[in-house]
């Protein structure tokens, strides 16, 4: 997919975020020791999502639910979460209550997650989504930046949402909410890294991506910017459940 430069009156500002009455989490998961890749993976998907999806209360509080599966890393260094969670949640004020807050989840859906997950190692936050493109083009590809060094959270947010060219198959930038980011098994528990957004391009194929990718970072390697890589990563992606898709389908 061919990349141009952001237009202006879509980047939008985190004070402009604000406003949207939805919450997007991020859960990056660890298998349980014990497990394959391709087992958590295989589990998340056939067992533990159709069972936290038997309950209504899962849905009450839920806009939008995807899985993504972590596979081969284009670049950066090891990152060995195995999947990542994008659930854009409704409002605790607007439904009542959240999933976590029900007895489903806590005498069932919890429980199960400790069979394929290793929650002392697996990292939740929140983050404030910025679509610069729609979600169209197959190949989805995550990159898990942090600021430069010398660099504000302030002046990343403003300088790093205004960064760059923009994907026509797909562009968004995922800006980590300052002080959301803890350990799922150990809230008080210091936190291995920091992350302070997340990008995600869509291409036509894998092969596509990994040439994308691989310019990116030699231009990056000329220039300082105000986001570090850490890793870059395909993604398969499973959308499990979408409320506005299935409104539309009705």
């Amino acid at each position: 997919m061919l990349c141009s430069e952001p237009d202006a009156r879509s980047a939008g500002s985190p004070s402009r975020w604000k406003e949207i009455p939805i919450l997007k989490r991020i859960i990056l998961l660890r298998r349980r020791p014990g497990l394959t890749r391709a087992e958590m993976l295989h589990y998340w998907q056939h067992t533990h999502a159709p069972l936290a999806m038997q309950y209504p209360e899962w849905f009450e509080s839920t806009q939008r639910y995807t899985q993504n599966h972590l596979g081969g890393q284009l670049a950066g260094a090891p990152f060995d979460f195995d999947g990542m969670v994008e659930s854009w949640q409704r409002p605790a004020g607007a439904v009542g209550r959240s999933f976590p807050d029900t007895e489903a989840y806590r005498t069932v859906v919890g429980p199960d997650e400790r069979m394929f997950v290793d929650r002392a190692s697996s990292l939740l936050f929140f983050v404030n989504e910025q679509v610069l493109a729609p979600r169209v083009a197959p190949a989805k590809v995550l990159t898990f930046v942090a600021r430069s060094p010398g660099i504000a959270a302030d002046d990343f947010a403003s300088r790093w949402l205004q960064k760059g060219d923009v994907c026509a198959g797909g562009h968004v930038r995922n800006l980590v909410v300052p002080g959301s980011m803890r350990v799922i098994g150990a809230p008080d528990a210091p936190l291995p890294f920091t992350i302070d957004g997340i990008e995600e391009r869509r291409y036509g194929s894998e092969g596509e991506a990994a040439k994308a990718i691989a310019a990116e970072h030699g231009r990056q390697a000329r220039g300082a910017g105000p986001a570090q890589a850490l890793a870059t990563i395909i993604a398969r992606e499973v959308t499990l459940y979408d409320r506005d898709l299935a409104a539309r389908q009705q």
